[in-house]
């Protein structure tokens, strides 16, 4: 089950990547853009791509299906919440851009000294983007529950460990022998 759900955050992710490529590929923002407007925004999505695919790469190498990080846990545990933040930036970074020039959009249509034909719609690429976003929240939401999960794992496991050594009649030695040496030196 937790390979099933680190697979599913991995195909997540994947998508999240596709989608941040094609949000920033289509040029259906909006029909008609301030040119600066657009570039910032697609400038935010080239940043949302880097983040995504860098999330993307550090969550493959913290999944338990790879052998990376010579099999430690505790790193593996680390990679995932590091992957996840990854995530859950690129969804800011293509939020951010895509709610930018929804409201844009909406505050000029909705604007009385705009003439009817200044008034324009949401384009295609701006629901591409919120899906996207979605898409990249769920992944990077299911690694830090992933990395939060497999902690307390740890955290429980090392302590019984912990606890059945120290309880253990062979690591409690309560009648210990004398040495030879305490026979014949004496101390001052």
């Amino acid at each position: 089950m937790r390979a099933k759900l680190d697979i599913l955050a991995l195909v997540l992710g994947a998508l999240g990547i596709v989608g941040t490529i094609a949000v920033t590929a289509i040029p259906l923002w909006r029909v008609w853009a301030f040119i600066g407007e657009l570039q910032a925004s697609r400038g935010l999505m080239c940043s949302s791509i880097i983040l995504a695919v860098i999330g993307f790469v550090i969550t493959i190498s913290g999944t338990k299906v790879t052998s990376c990080c010579n099999d430690s846990p505790g790193a593996k545990t680390t990679m995932l919440a590091i992957g996840g933040c990854f995530f859950l930036l690129a969804c800011l970074t293509t939020l951010i851009p895509v709610c930018w020039v929804a409201h844009t959009v909406i505050r000029d249509f909705n604007n009385p000294l705009m003439m009817v034909v200044q008034r324009r719609e949401l384009g295609a690429a701006l629901y591409v983007g919120w899906a996207t976003s979605g898409i990249l929240l769920a992944a990077g939401i299911i690694f830090l529950l992933r990395f939060s999960q497999r902690r307390s794992q740890e955290e429980r496991s090392g302590y019984t460990e912990a606890h059945a050594l120290t309880c253990t009649e062979e690591s409690v030695y309560l009648h210990r022998a004398p040495s030879s040496t305490h026979k014949t030196v004496e101390y001052v």
